[in-house]
């Protein structure tokens, strides 16, 4: 949801106030929400590292492969919500933002997390843990998840994505050596 109204903000930046003042208040329950989810995540972690301990003082030689496993979902899980935070801090300040520089900046931030986002969940060369513990143990949720693969890869060919990935050249650790390569107004 926060991605297609980041993307909407920035792509259409056609919202009457009104429209601005309701995606603000969506951002605000969605930051509250992902921040209680991002603390939920880490007291899991917690317990799941006590759990082990115990285990291990129980039995000398464990098998962790599960705990290793529900690590490994928990932060797949914490990765994407980590950015749909970002996003939702990022879309909630471009909608307040007064200035082109400021709206730029939270453009190619926004477009930077999406960026970032999206390889980590669709390597371009690989596969990810996830997708081999899904393919190998989890078959009743093989279909979704690769559905979900090729709705990110669809999105990489749409026209917008391009857009997307150039941006995130011209941060301040990539800016051109001349200004006249500054890249404003084509962000706004």
């Amino acid at each position: 949801m926060i991605l297609s109204c980041l993307i909407q903000v920035i792509f259409l930046n056609r919202l009457t106030m009104n429209g601005f003042d309701n995606l603000i208040n969506a951002c605000d329950k969605n930051i509250d929400f992902y921040t209680n989810h991002l603390a939920s995540l880490r007291k899991l972690i917690e317990f799941q590292d006590v759990a082990k301990k115990l285990i291990s003082e129980i039995n000398p030689n464990p098998d962790f492969e599960d705990f290793v496993e529900m690590e490994q979902f928990n932060n797949h899980n914490g990765y994407i919500t980590i950015s749909l935070l970002e996003l939702s801090v990022i879309c909630k300040n471009l909608c307040l933002a007064k200035t082109n520089w400021e709206k730029a900046f939270f453009i190619k931030h926004g477009y930077l997390t999406i960026h970032e986002t999206i390889n980590k969940l669709k390597p371009g060369k690989g596969v990810s843990y996830v997708e081999q513990i899904i393919d190998a143990k989890y078959p009743i949720l093989k279909d979704r998840f690769h559905r979900t693969l090729n709705n990110i890869e669809c999105f990489k060919t749409k026209n917008n994505y391009k857009k997307i990935e150039d941006t995130r050249h011209f941060i301040a650790g990539h800016i051109e050596k001349s200004l006249k390569n500054i890249m404003i107004q084509y962000l706004i």
